[in-house]
């Protein structure tokens, strides 16, 4: 038995040891096909520490509305990982940025710097509403950024983990709606540790999918991910069945939104003005 004080330091270096091992040899993961009408940008902008952040802007060439998705992964993954949902969005006539981490290192996540990067893109991007949207660890980012950000409209935290209990007091500043979607315990959601932070959020829709694994709410997700969390995990039907699931989900609360945010002002075209913020 392991004793609570050592738990989720436990869970965290064996997923660290699992996600640094070398992955199977294997075909990766296709991209979602290109949309007709979406423009897609890529650059860099420099951190506040002053690495440089990749990023890659969606935007629909008729915009819908003038919110725009700001899209991050879980630890240690790229933003690949979350071009099925920029795509996807993007395709609905919202803007859709995603972006990669470069503080983070194999032990030190740098959640509070991550959340500042997010907000410091946002700004130089031109984007003045947007919806914070994060897998694992970026979910903690995107809460931690949407506590912050007086442009934040809304969060949507894919399955999140929390470290150091950052969560509880980002929950208890954040004020903007929230979608909360949890897989069953496992080792790469640090066995749902984000629970004790959820009741303190003001606005919060909580879905529990059981039949999730944590690389569900990747798109796409690939062989390395399912490799470290998904061993013995469900059958490919029922995958699919969860991974529809939390898509739909999310497109209908990303469309929720769009509806409240859009009574402050017309839709207008964003990434016109990028500049590297300050380190």
């Amino acid at each position: 038995m392991i004793r609570p004080v050592f738990r989720y330091r436990f869970v965290f270096v064996l997923f660290v040891a699992l996600v640094a091992a070398p992955a199977p040899r294997a075909v990766a993961a296709p991209d979602p096909p290109d949309r007709a009408g979406i423009a897609i940008e890529q650059g860099e902008l420099a951190s506040i520490s002053g690495c440089r952040n990749s990023y890659t802007l969606f935007r629909p060439a008729r915009p819908t509305t003038g919110l725009t998705a700001l899209l991050v992964p879980g630890f240690m993954r790229d933003r690949d990982r979350m071009r099925g949902w920029a795509d996807e969005i993007a395709g609905r006539g919202m803007a859709a940025v995603t972006m990669d981490f470069c503080q983070p290192t194999a032990f030190d996540g740098r959640h509070a710097e991550n959340a500042r990067d997010m907000i410091a893109v946002r700004a130089a991007l031109g984007v003045d509403r947007v919806v914070y949207v994060g897998h694992s660890a970026g979910g903690l980012a995107s809460l931690l950024a949407a506590a912050d950000d007086a442009a934040a409209r809304g969060m949507v935290l894919l399955d999140p983990v929390d470290f150091g209990d950052l969560a509880e007091d980002a929950a208890t500043r954040a004020t903007v709606p929230a979608l909360v979607l949890l897989a069953k315990p496992g080792v790469c959601n640090l066995l749902r540790n984000i629970r004790h932070a959820l009741p303190r959020l003001a606005q919060a829709t909580t879905v529990s999918i059981d039949a999730a694994t944590h690389c569900d709410f990747e798109w796409p997700s690939d062989r390395l991910c399912r490799a470290a969390c998904d061993f013995g995990g469900p059958a490919r039907e029922q995958r699919i069945e969860s991974e529809q699931r939390i898509r739909a989900l999310v497109l209908d609360f990303l469309d929720t939104l769009r509806a409240v945010a859009d009574d402050e002002r017309p839709p207008v075209a964003v990434g016109r003005r990028v500049s590297s913020p300050a380190p």
